[in-house]
């Protein structure tokens, strides 16, 4: 490789660390608002125990209950 070719590689590589590249990263940066995302996961743990505590009805009252 020409010192020249190597020189331009060089510049652009620095202009890449200075200016990178951001699509790759926005799949990281969070949606909406921190309200808007806090919202949304009490709304799922609020419907993971309403599952949770359905279950464990159903399963108290559908066994038959064992007489010692």
């Amino acid at each position: 490789m020409s010192k020249r070719t190597n020189a331009f590689l060089r510049g652009a590589g620095s202009i890449m660390d200075i200016c990178p590249a951001t699509a790759a990263y926005d799949q990281f940066v969070p949606k909406g608002t921190a309200e808007s995302r806090l919202r949304k996961v009490w709304v799922r743990v609020g419907k993971h125990i309403r599952d949770a505590a359905k279950e464990a009805h159903d399963e108290s009252t559908t066994q038959p209950k064992k007489v010692a």
